[in-house]
């Protein structure tokens, strides 16, 4: 059986970190948006006398083929919880930037999972694959419905709101890696380890904006704790934000721990303008809508 799925990519219109959780994890409070640039993920399902998963990749040689891609270890975990002895073959086609605070790799494990579970007939609810995604990255539960979704302790708790106003965004990815890791340090070092667990900026106020479709007042209130450590390191990425503000752009923030930056417009000639100036790197995305894949 062959099954295909899209794996969105995301951006956070929203990203704060509030504080620390056991196991080493940081409590934030985020807004993700999913947005029109995907990977294509490909299943070859068959039942076999024992489970093996395979994976091959076009688009980019960089993503790993076995134990330390997700997909791979996604398409494991199913067959291990749901004791189904599958042959499995991934083909990914990438188009998000790895490593680049899109959620590409975990947008990927998420389609494996949809994809599994719809190929052989369902055999776990909606919230038992969110959970066991959660055990593999904590974006996953956003990825395997996606939308827009308030996300908080680690990203796994997940709360549906409305979708923002239509818009135009240009995503610009710096071909410059940036260890998230590194980023939580520095953000840690900066703030203490975060022991007051208050917010930096006001959640309130985007999501009531957000509420309202108020698109000026929405792009307002957006936000990224990381900026204050991530863009004095990575020039490009600060530079470009210039660039896309001195466009007209609605605002113009970064994605997660970075690199890649975003910047919103109304209107696609805008959009499009400000992704030319930037080149190769820059591409113009739209929000996606819930789709109901579980």
């Amino acid at each position: 059986m062959f099954v295909t799925e899209s794996a969105n990519a995301k951006i956070n219109l929203y990203l704060d970190v509030i504080g620390r959780l056991p196991g080493g994890y940081h409590r934030i409070r985020s807004v993700m948006q999913s947005v029109s640039l995907c990977d294509r993920v490909r299943l070859s399902v068959r039942p076999a006398a024992k489970t093996s998963v395979t994976l091959s990749c076009r688009g980019c040689f960089s993503v790993p083929a076995g134990g330390e891609n997700l997909a791979y270890r996604a398409a494991e975990l199913f067959c291990r919880e749901t004791g189904l002895r599958l042959r499995v073959h991934i083909s990914l086609t990438k188009r998000i930037p790895v490593a680049a605070g899109l959620a590409g790799g975990s947008s990927d494990a998420a389609a494996v999972l949809r994809g599994l579970n719809r190929a052989t007939g369902t055999p776990l609810t909606a919230e038992a694959l969110s959970a066991l995604g959660a055990t593999l990255g904590s974006d996953i539960p956003f990825c395997l419905t996606g939308g827009t979704q308030l996300c908080e302790g680690r990203g796994e708790v997940l709360r549906r709101l409305p979708a923002p106003p239509r818009f135009f965004a240009v995503l610009f990815t710096p071909p410059v890696p940036v260890s998230t890791a590194a980023a939580y340090a520095a953000l840690d070092k900066a703030y203490g380890g975060f022991p007051s667990g208050e917010e930096h900026a006001s959640s309130d106020a985007f999501l009531s904006a957000l509420g309202r479709g108020e698109l000026s007042s929405l792009t307002g209130n957006c936000f990224n704790l990381f900026e204050e450590t991530v863009l004095p390191v990575c020039r490009q990425a600060a530079e470009a934000l210039e660039v896309l503000r001195g466009y007209g752009a609605l605002t113009a923030r970064m994605s997660g721990s970075g690199p890649t930056v975003f910047a919103i417009f109304s209107g696609r000639f805008a959009a499009a303008r400000a992704a030319r100036a930037l080149g190769s790197f820059a591409r113009v995305v739209t929000p996606v809508c819930p789709r109901g894949h579980v």
